[in-house]
């Protein structure tokens, strides 16, 4: 009988130099245009403005410098996969593992380095990393998810039949046991990290809309461009809230209200490819909230690991790759 062919994954020379291209654009184009334009002004010299230019712009260019920069790291990523052998290559190294020295194949919110993301791992028999890559390095394009998707079904289906996953559709329940008995009552929270960004936005950008209202070379029309992201820093600050699960209830919190959901109505769980929107749907109801990638460090991992538990036993599903979600919780308002 013909072996199936090998499935491969890898990007194209283009996507590396668009990813360059980005890295050196975020420099020139951002921090370069500002301080010319600072050092260059009407009004001469001005240390204040030259000073409020480079916090502004670097943040800008630092922002875009560092997603050019993971876009680098993403597009040296290859996977194949055979019926004899898996390898696994990153700008970091290359590894080829024959399947029987595969144990398991886990994935963890950070990478062996500390980094974060949704990394999955290949482990041997003692549990240590044999090689490791961030599930999201291959969002650039439908098929390179569709192809990463069937890689990720061979690597199960090929432990599966070595008897490697037996328990896996109840692994997360088992995790949590060993963590935290699930009868034990105890409600489980997790706050989102808006905060810090919108007192940021606030302080940075009011004093830019304040100047450049009264600027001979910006005016109303730049002024309010400044107040708009100002703005944006005051949602921000409202937008900063809390979820709590418990083994009943899941429970969202924030400025703009309070949103509940019994388990009994939840018929589906759903997180976006990025990690950016949860969302709990029922029949006729719905809560939103942000996703693990916008929530602190503290109490972050056992609330995923619970929650997947949790749909395990109520036999909910829970899709880790759906769409993101941009609208809003429906039916679910209490009040405080």
């Amino acid at each position: 009988m013909a072996s199936a062919p090998p499935l491969e994954l890898k990007f194209s020379p283009l996507q590396q130099i668009f990813s360059l291209v980005g890295i050196i654009g975020a420099l020139v184009w951002y921090l370069g245009r500002f301080l010319w334009n600072a050092f260059h002004s009407p009004r001469g010299f001005d240390a204040t403005l030259i000073m409020m230019t480079i916090a502004i712009a670097g943040l800008i260019a630092w922002s875009i410098y560092d997603s050019a920069r993971r876009m680098w790291l993403e597009t040296g990523l290859y996977l194949r996969a055979d019926e004899e052998t898996l390898t696994v290559a990153t700008r970091l190294g290359r590894r080829s593992l024959r399947w029987d020295e595969i144990y398991a194949f886990t994935m963890e919110d950070k990478s062996t380095r500390g980094e974060d993301g949704y990394w999955l791992s290949l482990r041997g028999r003692e549990n240590e990393v044999l090689a490791q890559w961030d599930r999201n390095w291959c969002r650039f394009s439908g098929g390179q998810i569709k192809r990463c998707d069937e890689i990720e079904a061979f690597i199960k289906q090929k432990l599966r039949v070595l008897g490697r996953l037996k328990d896996e559709k109840t692994e997360a329940t088992r995790l949590w046991e060993q963590l935290k008995p699930m009868s034990s009552g105890e409600a489980l929270e997790v706050k989102t990290n808006y905060g810090w960004i919108g007192w940021l936005a606030i302080i940075l950008l009011l004093p830019c809309a304040f100047f450049s209202w009264h600027h001979p070379t910006g005016g109303p029309f730049v002024g309010s461009g400044f107040l708009f992201f100002a703005a944006i820093g005051f949602y921000l600050l409202g937008a900063d809230g809390a979820l709590r699960v418990n083994e009943e209830t899941v429970e969202a919190t924030s400025a703009f209200g309070r949103s509940r959901m019994e388990w009994s109505e939840v018929v589906a769980v759903k997180m976006d490819e990025q990690g950016g929107s949860l969302t709990f749907e029922g029949v006729d109801k719905r809560i939103v909230f942000s996703g693990p990638s916008c929530w602190k460090n503290a109490g972050k991992a056992e609330m995923l690991l619970f929650l997947a538990a949790r749909c395990e036993k109520r036999r909910i599903p829970f899709d880790i790759r759906a769409k993101p979600f941009f609208g809003g919780s429906k039916n679910v308002k209490v009040r405080r």
